[in-house]
């Protein structure tokens, strides 16, 4: 984002509409990397907007001892593309809503599909990661983006947990990943709050088309942030 401003604003709720969006749902189709395809619902780009953000009212804060304070983050338009994202069955090219917003070169892209069958997924073996008394086994939340030799996911940890450490196991169908950390020593007072740490974890070969799963739960982790570049709805 070109201001830091308007990336805490995002994260922080303070998103607004200049204009009012569509609110008519419609109907579209998931395909995936098989070829096969699915009919699915799709929603209103004012129900999209609702799900994406969290919206807050009221004036934004002042700038701290930072010097980043808040700008709203202002959507002043919506048009209906289609893009790609992680599923339980591979990647899949699904409908989405484009939201372009004021001081932005890229627009946020959201999904519009209403529901889908996820499919479903072949028995995996987790990977046994080494957990001692101390140890405890880590969440994963879902994927940020991925390389052909990485993969960047998000770990789930308690608030006083240390010595975090990412794993990965690959097999010809799935990447597991999952993670450890050190809990906090016996008495110690803390609070119960979920910290979210992005991690990095290297592939042995390329993602292609196989779906990333949490160790720890044995669940498909799926994007948290939708690529840039849409394609226009076809």
């Amino acid at each position: 984002m070109p201001r830091p401003t308007l990336k805490a604003s995002f994260y922080n709720g303070w998103i607004r509409t200049a204009t009012a969006l569509p609110t008519t749902p419609g109907k579209g189709t998931v395909r995936y990397s098989d070829g096969t395809t699915v009919a699915v619902d799709t929603l209103g780009a004012q129900t999209a907007y609702d799900q994406m953000v969290n919206p807050r009212s009221g004036l934004c804060p002042t700038a701290d001892d930072s010097g980043i304070g808040c700008d709203w983050l202002t959507i002043t338009g919506a048009r209906r593309v289609t893009t790609s994202l992680l599923t339980a069955r591979g990647p899949a090219e699904v409908p989405a809503w484009s939201f372009t917003v004021q001081g932005l070169p890229d627009p946020l892209v959201r999904v519009a599909v209403a529901a889908v069958e996820p499919g479903d997924l072949e028995p995996v073996d987790l990977p046994s990661l080494p957990v001692d008394e101390r140890q405890s086994l880590l969440t994963g939340q879902d994927v940020i983006g991925h390389t052909p030799t990485s993969l960047t996911v998000t770990l789930g940890s308690g608030a006083c947990d240390t010595d975090l450490r990412a794993h990965v196991l690959e097999t010809n169908d799935v990447v597991v990943v999952g993670g450890t950390a050190l809990s906090p020593p016996s008495g110690q007072m803390c609070n119960s709050s979920l910290r979210l740490e992005e991690v990095t974890v290297p592939l042995e070969a390329e993602l292609g088309d196989r779906p990333v799963v949490d160790a720890a739960s044995g669940r498909p982790l799926l994007p948290r942030v939708l690529p840039q570049g849409a394609a226009p709805l076809r």
